[in-house]
């Protein structure tokens, strides 16, 4: 699940041609961070979460806010 939301997530920053320079700068964290985040080696959803999703027959979806 973790690759498939860093999938979605790199998919819609390429859409948007957006560089992990910037979308550091906008989250104001240091872009080794981001890289971090994108390459899955940290904020990694926990396997039990995964578990709990599947026992659930949920799934974590990813979609764009609607703009106000």
């Amino acid at each position: 699940m973790n690759k498939e939301v860093v999938r979605q997530v790199k998919a819609m920053m390429k859409e948007d041609g957006i560089t992990q320079d910037v979308l550091a700068e906008r989250m104001q964290v240091e872009r080794i961070y981001v890289n971090r985040m994108l390459t899955a080696s940290t904020s990694l959803m926990p396997k039990r979460w995964r578990q709990l999703l599947d026992v659930l027959g949920l799934e974590v979806v990813i979609q764009r806010k609607q703009k106000r």
